[in-house]
C-alpha cells in the first residue's frame, strides 16, 4: 500500500499517503524531510482501502489505447481489493 497508510481513530479511518519533499523553500534545494498528507476520512475500513486501490491506480502514468483497456485495469484493482477484504471477513 506504500506510500498510503490507514490510521483508525474512535470515530472514522484516516487513509494517509507519506512522501518525501523534493522542493525546499524559495526554491531552494529540500533537506528530503518526509511528510504526510491527509487523503480523506472514511467511516469505514471498505471505504478506505477503496481510496487507496482508487490513488494507487490513478498513480499509474501509463497509457491506455482504449476504454476497455482503461476499465479493465480498473477491474483488477478492485479485484484485487475485494479479495483483501473477503480474506479478513470485512
Amino acid at each position: 500500500m506504500e506510500p498510503f497508510h490507514i490510521v483508525k481513530d474512535a470515530t472514522n479511518f484516516t487513509v494517509i499517503e507519506t512522501s518525501i519533499s523534493t522542493r525546499g523553500f524559495a526554491g531552494k534545494k529540500a533537506s528530503g524531510k518526509e511528510t504526510e498528507k491527509i487523503v480523506g476520512y472514511y467511516s469505514n475500513f471498505k471505504n478506505a482501502l477503496n481510496r487507496i486501490a482508487k490513488e494507487k491506480f490513478y498513480q499509474n502514468q501509463g497509457e491506455y489505447s482504449s476504454i476497455q483497456e482503461y476499465i479493465e485495469t480498473w477491474s483488477k484493482v478492485k479485484d484485487g481489493i475485494e479479495i483483501m477484504l473477503n480474506k479478513v471477513e470485512l
